[in-house]
């Protein structure tokens, strides 16, 4: 062809343009998380493996996502609940997603995250939703 761009072939180019900016976003919060982790060898192994797990369950809850929005409300969210840790428990509470399951406390950090995501979105549809609720009331 000429170089030009018929109405349909454009029309099938925008789609496919979004999806890789999409995925660049979702690249770039990979290498961030990545490159918060780097300096973390200089310090204490403990509190270095301890960040480094953080990390971890949060680029598994990135990948289990798929959508940098979500993920951003999730990060708030698990933050301020327990600050992505999994031994976390507040009274019948317990781990990443403080949920209200005794099961929870004896899973790993990505179990945790995987149930969590999927309480979310049963319950709330999406983890937007669950922040805004747990903003509001204290509790998701």
């Amino acid at each position: 062809m000429n170089g030009t761009l018929t109405a349909k072939q454009g029309a099938l180019k925008a789609p496919r343009r979004a999806r890789k900016g999409k995925l660049a976003g979702l690249l770039a919060i990979g290498a961030s998380l990545c490159l918060l982790a780097s300096p973390l060898k200089t310090v204490d192994s403990a509190r270095a493996s301890v960040k480094l797990k953080t990390i971890d369950y949060q680029i598994h809850a990135l990948n289990k996502l798929r959508d940098l929005k979500q993920f951003n409300c999730l990060l708030k969210l698990y933050s301020k609940e327990s600050a992505w840790n999994p031994h976390a428990n507040n009274g019948s509470h317990y781990g990443i997603p403080q949920g209200h399951s005794e099961w929870l406390r004896t899973q790993s950090g990505m179990v945790q995250v995987d149930w969590g995501i999927n309480y979310i979105q049963h319950r709330y549809g999406s983890a937007c939703v669950a922040y805004k609720h747990w903003s509001r009331y204290g509790w998701h």
